[in-house]
């Protein structure tokens, strides 16, 4: 995944990048468990990724810690560091971060259900 131009910044949208080529503009992300899901937080930031509420974008938003009423908006379910994984958002479970349609480089990652994602892969 990466940010637009290389550079992580506040509200940006993630884009996908070319998995078989280590590049500059790849984002790095810290991943941290609090029990209930993983937090995804740009390496050297203070960044996560974000569910915005009801919409399906995921945007980097301030990380919210542990106290935050909304924390459940950055913690995703199902990542498991050794093995595929699909990321859905903790209160929305239905839904699995994807892309549009068939992966290709630049396009936006949002959270799409998880009903369509799986019907796309199938066409692969």
């Amino acid at each position: 995944m990466s940010c637009p131009d290389g550079e992580c910044k506040l509200d940006d949208n993630i884009y996908l990048r070319n998995c078989k080529k280590k590049s500059d503009e790849d984002a790095t992300f810290v991943v941290t468990s609090d029990g209930t899901g993983h937090e995804f937080r740009v390496a050297n930031t203070q960044l996560c990724l974000q569910k915005m509420f009801h919409r399906r974008a995921i945007k980097l938003r301030p990380c919210m810690g542990n106290t935050s009423m909304n924390r459940h908006l950055q913690l995703f379910a199902d990542y498991k560091s050794d093995e595929k994984f699909d990321l859905r958002p903790v209160s929305y479970t239905d839904r699995c971060l994807s892309n549009h349609h068939h992966p290709k480089a630049g396009e936006e990652i949002y959270a799409e259900t998880c009903h369509k994602v799986k019907s796309l892969l199938l066409l692969l």
